[in-house]
């Protein structure tokens, strides 16, 4: 799924320290080729993160600034207190989305403040 421009994912899991090694690999590939995109990834069906998917996140936002921020869609509310307690939801590159079209329509916006922007 494309929402605007950026990349886009839908995880199950992340809590299988295997399959995060998986998702850091397609992670760092996406994120070298597409430096200034912005990353969504919808979470909803995620309950646990262990460190494999705390690593995960970690990784998502190294480098990141504000204008190419990465957002979740419909993360569960322990998701959401793991990343409070390991700090991610105070950088100023993270967002949260209830939903897809609430992420489109911040995605929507971005374009039309940052025109320079390139679709990708």
């Amino acid at each position: 799924m494309n929402l605007a421009y950026g990349s886009s994912a839908t995880f199950d899991s992340l809590h299988d320290h295997g399959s995060a090694e998986e998702i850091i690999q397609v992670v760092d590939t996406v994120v070298e080729e597409h430096p200034s995109d912005i990353l969504l990834l919808n979470v909803e069906k995620v309950t646990f993160l262990d460190s494999g998917g705390v690593n995960v996140f970690l990784r998502l936002m190294r480098g990141r600034r504000s204008e190419n921020w990465v957002g979740l869609v419909n993360p569960s509310p322990n998701i959401m207190r793991l990343l409070d307690i390991i700090g991610i939801t105070s950088q100023e590159s993270f967002r949260v989305f209830a939903d897809k079209q609430t992420a489109r329509r911040a995605i929507e916006t971005h374009r039309e403040n940052h025109p320079d922007t390139e679709e990708q």
